[in-house]
């Protein structure tokens, strides 16, 4: 349990590798529950809906976790504050109109290469 527990703890970092691993991941579960439901809309069945909705926070959690870990290892002293701007900026450029949403994804695609490409310095990520 203990060995599960580390994917969903903001402690330690991760590589650039692992971040990119992750997120890829996370895509793939958080398509896989909006599928869900979907189908549970279609069928207008509540109780999926609920399942689906619960399973969407663990997802979630550990994209949180992940963002956390890879900027905890190139922004040690920053690291909170860094993944509570990008997690604002990516819910913003969700929620603004055409023109500026493209320069938002844009901007999230140029964070998104700095938090995989650069290298953080550390030998051995522990996350």
């Amino acid at each position: 349990m203990s060995n599960l527990k580390k994917f969903f703890s903001f402690s330690e970092t991760i590589s650039g590798t692992t971040y990119f691993l992750r997120n890829l991941l996370v895509s793939v579960l958080a398509y896989m529950i909006g599928f869900g439901m979907g189908i549970a809309m279609v069928r207008d069945d509540i109780n999926l809906m609920i399942i689906f909705a619960v399973l969407f926070v663990p997802t979630y959690w550990f994209s949180m976790t992940t963002i956390y870990k890879r900027f905890n290892a190139l922004y040690p002293d920053k690291a909170g504050v860094f993944t509570v701007g990008l997690l604002s900026f990516q819910l913003l450029t969700q929620t603004i109109s055409e023109p500026y949403n493209v320069v938002g994804t844009v901007l999230l695609a140029i964070v998104a290469f700095i938090l995989i490409f650069i290298n953080s310095g550390i030998d051995n990520h522990k996350g």
